[in-house]
């Protein structure tokens, strides 16, 4: 049997071409899921103004606690 030739399936020169292909092509599916990803915006935002106000009395104590004077916080 010659080098190349058909058995039952692929021959290793076909099989070498479908991987080398197949590992070519995997790079080239990140890039549109990466736009995807970088530029979605969603239509929701969270209102954090309570998180935020909680946040500002938690430093300004330790804040106090640390310096022993009040610090001013807008």
């Amino acid at each position: 049997m010659e080098h190349g030739q058909k058995q039952d399936g692929f021959s290793y020169y076909e099989k070498r071409l479908c991987i080398l292909i197949f590992l070519s092509s995997l790079p080239n599916t990140f890039s549109p899921m990466q736009s995807l990803v970088t530029q979605y915006t969603p239509q929701h935002h969270c209102a954090l103004t309570d998180v935020l106000d909680e946040f500002k009395t938690k430093v300004r104590q330790l804040a106090v606690f640390n310096s022993g004077e009040l610090c001013r916080f807008n």
